[in-house]
């Protein structure tokens, strides 16, 4: 028997073997804990800050070994703090694992608007955000290096301390940013159809979308972006079933046509799309893009039943909004 080739065969079955356990574990705990929901972030916290406890912990013995009295002093301190701080999240994730299993942050989210916003203005939530976590990451920073250290980050000298300040928050806004960012891929969706549209005399126009998803579609205080970028909000009741259309007037302004631009010449990198289509942002966190080229789009078969009623109660003229 070759050698070669049975190693190559025990490292094959081992990783299908693996791969098999890991895919298996993680839909145990995906089953267990929703990792995207509020209750899931919490649980990775209170993980992350049992590590560093616990390392702090090899610390302490650590030093109690070498006889390093103040060594074990800073260690035992920072200890106790982590651990009391991965207590507190721990606690936290119990109580807010019952409110996601109940539907009450979902309910919160969506009712306050909070989901909506994250996804329609992602810069300024990350901006927010990214400023208290840089707050957060300097008054820490300078409370253990006063208390430890001869050194604070206050007695720098100007140009010094406006850098690092400058570069902690930039950083804090980065991650906050970076992480919305990836997070919103999950709600991208693209099961929303136009099969119909009529323009009027006063060039606003009446378009027809068809819900080509397994799911309800709540276009209520849904808000929209026009190809330019601007936003309108829908002042409507309406709720497509799968399989469902329902109609939407259109104001003169809105720009519907799909628009393609160059990237200037080496900086195609900072352009994640350079196609502008029109979002539509649901309150549940949904984003829905819509592709239109300017032409009559392509009839699909459905039954005139199918289509949501849209009278003046109903349906009203998208407005613009902020």
């Amino acid at each position: 028997m070759n050698p070669i080739a049975f190693l190559t065969g025990v490292v094959r079955t081992t990783g299908r073997k693996l791969r098999s356990s890991y895919r298996l574990l993680k839909a145990k705990l995906f089953g267990f804990v929703p990792w995207r929901l509020l209750s899931g972030k919490l649980l990775v916290a209170a993980f992350v800050l049992l590590l560093f406890a616990l390392s702090w912990g090899f610390v302490i013995v650590l030093a109690i070994a070498l006889g390093n009295e103040r060594l074990e002093a800073v260690a035992t301190e920072a200890g106790t703090v982590f651990g009391g701080a991965f207590l507190v999240a721990f606690v936290a994730f119990s109580v807010v694992w019952w409110l996601d299993r109940l539907g009450v942050v979902r309910t919160v989210a969506v009712e306050s608007g909070f989901r909506q916003r994250t996804r329609l203005s992602t810069a300024l939530v990350a901006l927010v955000v990214g400023t208290v976590l840089a707050a957060l990451v300097g008054g820490v920073s300078e409370s253990l290096l006063g208390r430890y250290t001869s050194q604070r980050i206050l007695a720098l000298d100007g140009w010094y301390l406006a850098l690092t300040v400058a570069l902690v928050w930039a950083a804090s806004i980065g991650v906050a940013y970076y992480a919305f960012h990836r997070q919103n891929r999950g709600f991208l969706r693209t099961d929303l159809e136009i099969v119909s549209l009529h323009r009027y005399d006063d060039d606003s126009r009446e378009l027809v979308i068809r819900n080509e998803s397994d799911g309800y579609v709540d276009f209520r205080k849904a808000k929209l972006v026009d190809t330019t970028g601007d936003r309108y909000r829908l002042d409507v009741e309406t709720v497509l079933r799968p399989g469902e259309a329902g109609t939407f007037e259109l104001p003169a302004e809105f720009k519907l046509e799909t628009v393609e631009f160059e990237a200037p010449p080496g900086l195609g990198v900072l352009y994640g799309d350079t196609v502008k289509n029109v979002w539509i942002y649901v309150r549940t966190g949904e984003m829905f893009v819509l592709e239109w080229d300017g032409r009559e789009p392509t009839k699909t078969e459905f039954s005139e039943e199918d289509i949501v009623d849209s009278d003046a109660d109903s349906v009203e003229e998208a407005v613009p909004t902020a």
